[in-house]
């Protein structure tokens, strides 16, 4: 067996979401913000377009690597998404890259011989 991917859900039972950044969509933002006079003395959130439920990630990256999946109920996970309209607005930021543009990448970066 070469593996196998977690696909996490909540103690409910429920699905598990995240709202997390790919790093050239944070490097994007730190530029943006940077440049930026309305972004002087701000908190703002940076994040990717939009969250991910893992119960929809994992199998299909379970598929990329070619292994099984499973599921589990995980104790003290809780899902949570990011509002990035202020970013939007402020810095004219525009996430690019979803969750499974960044895993496809990373894949392509475990794949490729040193």
């Amino acid at each position: 067996e070469d593996g196998m991917v977690a696909v996490p859900r909540e103690e409910t039972g429920a699905a598990f979401s995240e709202h997390v950044c790919d790093v050239r969509d944070a490097a994007e933002a730190t530029v943006l913000a940077v440049r930026s006079e309305a972004a002087v003395g701000q908190a703002i959130n940076i994040a990717g377009p939009e969250p991910f439920l893992y119960t929809e990630a994992g199998p299909k990256l379970a598929a990329e690597m070619g292994v099984r999946w499973a599921e589990g109920r995980c104790r003290g996970i809780h899902s949570y998404g990011l509002s990035i309209e202020k970013a939007r607005k402020l810095l004219g930021y525009r996430p690019r890259y979803g969750v499974m543009d960044s895993l496809k990448e990373a894949l392509l970066n475990w794949k490729t011989p040193k």
